[in-house]
């Protein structure tokens, strides 16, 4: 029943606005993850998704990472708004590998700072910074109750506030791990995070699970054609997927197209 609820509440915006609502005062304490493979952890919402605590949020995903990140990967959590799936990917590499989490907004890099420091997690960094195809600055939307319905304004005299921009290719660049693994949920900004780290995926062929927010195209999402040029095999996670579908954010899944070997 649970699962159910937060498929639905994934897959439309009102419901989610109608959960955030009953559910105000009980996400902003901190509670204990009560299944799948972050049970036992420790997280406070701040506001967000509910679906956190009961460990059930985006299934698909999960098992995803549970079967792609081994011990002593790195993992980019690319949008990590209170930090799950960090959490998630903390235990899964362990103490060799290392967690990069990147969140802009500042109330909920906050928030996932102390998600982190309340587990203990010595093998996460948190950088408080939106994700695109350059280093710099933008203006970014962080009103919204929901945190996962923050986005950046394309718009400079839109209002908002100013955040830092990060590149992925700068990061790493920057002396950052590499990334075995990436998951990207910018909400709308997927396609300049992928420009920003062309050289990333050309380099080390990391595999991506990126959620795509913008309109579909009839033939193909801009997403699957640049990771394809990039030399990844594509597809999407969630079976069904329909491209009219209104609410539904689904996953483009890219792995390489000639396999890495991992030691």
């Amino acid at each position: 029943m649970v699962g159910r609820i937060a498929q639905a509440a994934a897959n439309d915006p009102r419901i989610r606005r109608l959960i955030a609502r009953s559910t105000r005062s009980w996400r902003q304490r901190e509670h204990v993850i009560r299944y799948g493979p972050a049970a036992g952890m420790r997280i406070n919402l701040r506001g967000s998704r509910p679906s956190y605590v009961f460990g059930v949020a985006e299934p698909d995903t999960q098992h995803l990472l549970g079967s792609w990140l081994r011990p002593g990967d790195v993992f980019y959590d690319l949008g990590a708004n209170v930090g799950f799936f960090s959490l998630i990917a903390s235990r899964l590499v362990g103490p060799e590998g290392h967690v990069f989490a990147v969140e802009p907004s500042p109330t909920t890099a906050y928030a996932l700072r102390s998600n982190v420091e309340r587990n203990a997690l010595v093998n996460v960094t948190v950088i408080e910074a939106a994700v695109g195809r350059e280093d710099g600055t933008a203006r970014f939307d962080p009103t919204s109750e929901v945190s996962q319905d923050a986005r950046l304004i394309e718009d400079s005299r839109a209002g908002g506030i100013e955040v830092r921009v990060v590149s992925i290719d700068a990061l790493v660049r920057g002396g950052a791990r590499p990334p075995n693994v990436v998951k990207i949920d910018v909400e709308g900004a997927e396609e300049d995070v992928i420009i920003g780290m062309h050289k990333t995926l050309a380099t080390y062929a990391p595999r991506v699970v990126c959620e795509i927010h913008r309109t579909f195209h009839s033939t193909e999402h801009p997403v699957e054609i640049m990771l394809r040029d990039a030399g990844f095999m594509v597809s999407w996670l969630e079976t069904g997927m329909t491209r009219n579908s209104e609410w539904w954010a689904p996953h483009v899944v890219a792995v390489p197209a000639v396999p890495v070997q991992r030691v």
